[in-house]
């Protein structure tokens, strides 16, 4: 499971010194936020949403490269995975404001594996501050992530734990290649 799903935090906010989200339960010792239901996580994650993408005007990969800036590859993936289900043309097309309904469920997908459950994510909805919000998020349709979608366990890995096994792959074939070239000396 992931951090985020075990934070009752679908959409991973992280914050060192949190706001008072509704639901705050409080935060583990990387600043992710901790709540006390996935319910309030997703409130607090599609108002984070509205005031920083949705009034921000950002097109999709720009919305992609500031939700996992640590991970430009997976950026990408997930921006041309809003492109399908969102039915836009590229990753360079702004998001349409009748379209923002249903950037929640594909953030909380690929930031923790949540899968969409359009019951919470309608209590979600009814919780959140202001009518416009309400009406921006209202009525989403469920997100099936495609064949070329990947879950991740923690999209806030370490470098280290993301390309370790690159690493150590690399070392092995240095090793060969030195094995190789000491016994050609002989």
């Amino acid at each position: 499971m992931s951090r985020g799903l075990e934070n009752n935090n679908p959409m991973v906010l992280n914050q060192s010194n949190p706001d008072a989200w509704e639901g705050l339960s409080g935060s583990d010792a990387d600043g992710l936020l901790i709540f006390d239901s996935d319910v309030y996580g997703m409130r607090a994650g599609m108002i984070n949403l509205y005031n920083v993408y949705y009034l921000g005007q950002y097109n999709v990969i720009d919305l992609a490269n500031k939700y996992f800036p640590e991970d430009p590859t997976y950026a990408v993936e997930f921006a041309n995975e809003l492109v399908r289900h969102l039915d836009l043309a590229d990753i360079d097309q702004k998001i349409p404001e009748e379209k923002w309904k249903d950037v929640p469920c594909v953030v909380a997908y690929f930031a923790s594996q949540w899968d969409c459950d359009l019951d919470k994510l309608n209590q979600a909805v009814d919780l959140l501050p202001t009518e416009e919000m309400k009406d921006l998020f209202r009525n989403a349709k469920k997100y099936t992530p495609s064949g070329k979608a990947k879950k991740t366990t923690n999209s806030k890995k370490s470098f280290y734990e993301r390309y370790k096994y690159y690493f150590f792959g690399l070392i092995f074939l240095i090793l060969i290649i030195l094995v190789v070239l000491l016994t050609k000396k002989k």
